[in-house]
């Protein structure tokens, strides 16, 4: 099966989240017993942002993922993508919120 991504500028997620994703990231590689949390989603850091799973529709609920990531998450579901890859030298896109923090 192929399976497409949504290649995204790191601009749509705020440096909260972005702090969020490195945290996330960090307990995926980690993640070893069932002690440790699970992460919320799939997710592998890049020099230049995060490459990431995308969570079924209500698969991130209730998991603490940040209210402009969900946007992105909606967004990347109505493009019927399956995985996204946030990378500073991507394109924004209209109509998700931008921020400036790189």
């Amino acid at each position: 099966m192929i399976k497409s991504f949504l290649d995204l500028s790191t601009e749509h997620v705020s440096k909260t989240t972005a702090d969020w994703l490195d945290a996330q990231g960090r307990l995926a590689a980690a993640y070893r017993t069932d002690a440790d949390p699970a992460p919320a989603f799939t997710i592998g850091g890049t020099p230049y942002g995060w490459f990431i799973s995308l969570p079924a529709a209500g698969g991130d609920e209730g998991r603490g993922v940040p209210e402009d990531l969900r946007k992105v998450f909606d967004y990347a579901r109505k493009q019927d993508v399956h995985f996204i890859l946030f990378d500073q030298a991507a394109d924004t896109v209209d109509g998700l919120d931008t921020f400036e923090w790189i």
